[in-house]
């Protein structure tokens, strides 16, 4: 009988090293790249939160707004919409609630009041943050709120 070695040698087991440093830098490439989505996604993530608090500020003080008489100013500070007002600030911290003072504030609401005879007004809100920045982000909201009558 006849042993031949060639064959057990073109048969070995396991991987060069080559392809060991072939695989390790396509899988390095891939993680670097989800890494690099990671960032993105965390920042979108981020852009709507802030959308939706804003979103939610406006809302209330529109509430607000509609729930209050008229020629009476509202409990968030909004003027009666009898009377014209421009560029009102109200500030809010993170989680939406109100704050009187630009100290720590995360939003500010800008408030002006259009009269509109008889009996309406325009109610323009814009919502910027971060509130103590010169580069914020900025919502707009606009509602007509009409003088409601009893009979």
């Amino acid at each position: 009988m006849k042993k031949h070695f060639s064959q057990s040698v073109s048969k070995r087991q396991g991987f060069s090293l080559v392809e060991v440093a072939l695989s390790l830098a396509i899988v390095g490439v891939g993680l670097v790249s989800i890494l690099g989505l990671m960032s993105v996604a965390l920042d979108g993530v981020r852009d709507t939160s802030d959308d939706h608090q804003v979103a939610i500020i406006a809302h209330q003080l529109i509430a607000d707004r509609q729930g209050t008489p008229f020629d009476v100013a509202t409990a968030s500070a909004i003027p009666p919409l009898n009377a014209a007002v421009a560029n009102n600030n109200l500030y809010f911290l993170k989680d939406g609630t109100a704050t009187p003072t630009l100290a720590g504030a995360f939003y500010r609401a800008c408030v002006t009041i259009i009269p509109i005879p008889p009996g309406a007004a325009k109610l323009e809100i814009r919502v910027e943050w971060p509130a103590n920045s010169m580069k914020t982000n900025v919502n707009f909201f606009n509602t007509i709120i009409a003088r409601t009558t009893t009979s």
